[in-house]
């Protein structure tokens, strides 16, 4: 009962780990918490998403994020569970989930999209969902959270901030490194106006494997949220 109970208090202090681009400071509190991560000898890594009715695929990209991190980390494309049981907690997962208005922008009442009003939930949700992901990282261990900090972007709901622009966000910043699937490299370069092959200062770019969510076992098209909500209209 005791352990129940500690994992729920440690669901809702994952609030503290979200920080609101609209709220005073935000942007300090996000740039200093880099800056002592990076004091303390950790890698960072960002990543961006919608993350509407989050599901299995979900889950399995964010993790798979963390996978790819640890390789970059060790400079191979492949490494040992081993290497990456002993690697892992070494890399900080940040991500930057799109605000509303871009997200409605991109799919809303596209006939590809279920004709739906997107996102379904807010941003607020979102972040909360995604910020409260677990996982067992490793055999034998306790279940962990996967994301490390949550933030967003969205260059009409955060206008006049360093929200409004992903990749200045990026650029001012400076993580290890940046993910993207290839998938998003279109709508991403469109939206900024930046070449996904662009500098990004020292940021180094990891642009996620064609083959959706590696070791994966959950099928992306039936799970997407997009087939998702044209499943429920049907």
């Amino acid at each position: 009962m005791s352990n129940a109970f500690s994992l729920f208090n440690t669901y809702n202090n994952r609030q503290e780990l979200i920080i609101n681009p609209k709220e005073n400071g935000s942007y300090q509190k996000l740039s200093s918490t880099l800056t002592i991560w990076k004091e303390m000898g950790y890698k960072t890594i960002f990543v961006t998403g919608v993350y509407d009715l989050m599901h299995p695929c979900h889950k399995w990209y964010l993790r798979n994020v963390k996978l790819m991190g640890v390789k970059a980390i060790l400079g191979k494309k492949e490494i040992t569970y081993e290497e990456f049981r002993d690697n892992y907690r070494s890399l900080k997962l940040c991500v930057v989930v799109d605000g509303n208005s871009i997200n409605a922008r991109k799919k809303s009442y596209n006939p590809e999209n279920g004709g739906s009003v997107r996102p379904v939930l807010d941003w607020t949700q979102r972040a909360k969902d995604v910020a409260e992901i677990i996982w067992t990282p490793v055999i034998d261990s306790k279940p962990e959270f996967v994301v490390d900090l949550v933030t967003g972007h969205d260059d009409e709901e955060f206008v006049g901030t360093p929200f409004a622009d992903y990749s200045k966000l990026i650029l001012g910043l400076s993580p290890d490194y940046w993910a993207i699937h290839r998938s998003n490299i279109d709508s991403f370069e469109k939206i900024t106006n930046k070449k996904v092959s662009d500098e990004f200062g020292a940021t180094e770019t990891i642009i996620m494997p064609e083959v959706d969510y590696e070791m994966n076992p959950v099928d992306s098209q039936v799970y997407s949220t997009t087939n998702l909500i044209k499943r429920i209209r049907e």
